[in-house]
């Protein structure tokens, strides 16, 4: 059995995000979420990119994924939508316009093309 040694500092929600990344990998929509109460408690994208070992470009579009509505975020989870069509909703930082054109644009017509349409 391994042993890990942690600094006293780390934050659980960061050890958590390393230790799924790493041994069993949780869902993209958890990672997202992760990303952003890791941030949020102060850590910056360069030093999260570093203990994770990945680029700062990757930490900040996962940042960005993880600020998207909870309803967003769920129906990701849920398989309603795929990561291409909730990378389009990342255009605006506003979540009730990000459910306004969740809610008004029917199943069929949801394109990361027309996501993005409606929110330019």
């Amino acid at each position: 059995m391994s042993c890990t040694v942690v600094d006293a500092r780390a934050q659980a929600t960061e050890l958590s995000l390393v230790e799924n990344i790493i041994r069993a990998p949780m869902h993209p929509a958890d990672q997202f979420e992760a990303f952003r109460d890791v941030i949020d408690a102060g850590a910056t994208i360069t030093d999260v990119a570093a203990r994770l070992g990945i680029a700062e470009n990757l930490v900040t579009r996962r940042l960005k994924m993880g600020r998207l509505s909870p309803v967003i975020l769920d129906s990701y989870r849920n398989g309603d939508i795929d990561l291409e069509q909730a990378e389009a909703f990342t255009l605006s930082d506003d979540r009730e316009a990000q459910e306004r054109v969740f809610a008004e644009q029917p199943e069929w017509q949801r394109s990361p093309a027309s996501i993005r349409r409606r929110h330019s």
